[in-house]
């Protein structure tokens, strides 16, 4: 799986929000589909059951660190990062 982060480098202010070390996580459509198509599968099993799935899991402390290291960023310069499919 593949995925893309796309990096804006400018200024000399950071723009990491809450702390910027809450996890969030990110699901691909072909990850959702053969966890639907697993439910469906077995529905006995998950028959009133929550069901958790996701590729990835990550903050945004650590997208700016990878950011950095990608970049060559010194420390003060701000960096906005998007996530991308």
């Amino acid at each position: 799986m593949t995925f893309s982060i796309m990096i804006v480098v400018k200024g000399k202010r950071s723009s990491l929000y809450d702390g910027s070390n809450r996890l969030f996580s990110a699901t691909s459509i072909p990850t959702v589909v053969k966890t639907v198509a697993a439910v469906l599968g077995h529905l006995k099993q998950t028959k009133n059951l929550a069901v958790y799935v996701y590729d990835i899991a990550t903050t945004l402390q650590m997208i700016a660190v990878i950011a950095k290291k990608a970049t060559g960023a010194e420390d003060g310069k701000s960096m906005s990062c998007l996530l991308m499919r």
